[in-house]
């Protein structure tokens, strides 16, 4: 995730998005962890996922 933070930093992008199934807990708890917030849910083919963002203050 850092990695994919930091490149996005580096390209001037004001924040990192990722969509995850609302099956997967554990992941969810790790973006908040790491500074993501949830920004929705969505039916996709008959699973629910799950938007999260992160702000990324520039470097």
């Amino acid at each position: 995730m850092a990695f994919a933070e930091d490149e996005a930093r580096a390209a001037g992008l004001p924040a990192l998005r990722l969509i995850t199934n609302e099956k997967m807990t554990g992941n969810i708890a790790l973006y908040g962890r790491l500074g993501y917030a949830e920004t929705g849910r969505e039916d996709i083919g008959g699973r629910c996922v799950v938007h999260m963002r992160k702000p990324l203050p520039p470097a």
